[in-house]
Protein backbone atom coordinates (compact mmCIF):
# COMPACT_ATOMS: atom_id res chain seq x y z
CA UNK A 1 0.00 0.00 0.00
CA UNK A 2 1.06 3.10 -0.62
CA UNK A 3 1.39 5.92 1.38
CA UNK A 4 -1.13 8.08 -0.16
CA UNK A 5 -3.57 5.57 0.56
CA UNK A 6 -2.80 5.02 3.70
CA UNK A 7 -3.58 8.55 4.27
CA UNK A 8 -6.58 8.54 2.44
CA UNK A 9 -7.69 5.35 4.81
CA UNK A 10 -6.84 7.32 7.96
CA UNK A 11 -8.14 10.88 6.51
CA UNK A 12 -11.53 9.48 5.83
CA UNK A 13 -11.54 7.51 9.75
CA UNK A 14 -10.72 10.41 11.15
CA UNK A 15 -13.66 12.28 8.95
CA UNK A 16 -15.62 9.57 10.40
CA UNK A 17 -15.09 9.24 13.81
CA UNK A 18 -14.97 13.19 14.12
CA UNK A 19 -11.42 14.84 15.22
CA UNK A 20 -11.37 16.29 19.11
CA UNK A 21 -8.08 17.98 19.10
CA UNK A 22 -4.10 17.12 17.37
CA UNK A 23 -0.93 18.10 18.74
CA UNK A 24 2.41 18.33 16.23
CA UNK A 25 6.14 18.08 16.70
CA UNK A 26 9.06 18.32 15.40
CA UNK A 27 11.36 14.99 15.25
CA UNK A 28 15.08 15.01 16.60
CA UNK A 29 18.03 14.29 15.88
CA UNK A 30 18.47 12.97 12.12
CA UNK A 31 14.62 12.89 12.29
CA UNK A 32 14.80 16.78 12.65
CA UNK A 33 13.09 17.01 9.45
CA UNK A 34 9.47 14.98 10.37
CA UNK A 35 6.90 16.17 11.67
CA UNK A 36 4.95 14.38 14.15
CA UNK A 37 1.21 14.35 13.99
CA UNK A 38 -1.01 12.69 17.44
CA UNK A 39 -4.98 12.70 16.58
CA UNK A 40 -7.45 12.53 19.00
CA UNK A 41 -10.66 11.42 17.81
CA UNK A 42 -13.98 12.19 19.49
CA UNK A 43 -14.51 8.28 20.68
CA UNK A 44 -11.54 8.40 23.02
CA UNK A 45 -8.95 6.95 20.31
CA UNK A 46 -5.60 8.04 19.24
CA UNK A 47 -4.31 8.30 15.68
CA UNK A 48 -0.50 9.20 14.51
CA UNK A 49 0.85 10.19 11.68
CA UNK A 50 4.06 11.11 10.16
CA UNK A 51 4.81 13.98 7.43
CA UNK A 52 1.22 14.75 6.38
CA UNK A 53 0.52 15.89 3.34
CA UNK A 54 -0.74 19.39 2.56
CA UNK A 55 -4.45 18.08 1.38
CA UNK A 56 -4.78 16.07 4.30
CA UNK A 57 -3.87 19.23 6.51
CA UNK A 58 -6.13 21.34 4.69
CA UNK A 59 -9.37 18.33 4.42
CA UNK A 60 -9.37 18.85 8.47
CA UNK A 61 -8.21 22.34 8.99
CA UNK A 62 -4.90 21.72 10.65
CA UNK A 63 -2.32 24.50 9.85
CA UNK A 64 1.30 24.07 10.34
Amino acid sequence: MKKTDAELLLLNYIKEKGLASYSEMNGEGRKYNNLYFCFNLKNGEQRFWTNPSENFKRELGISS
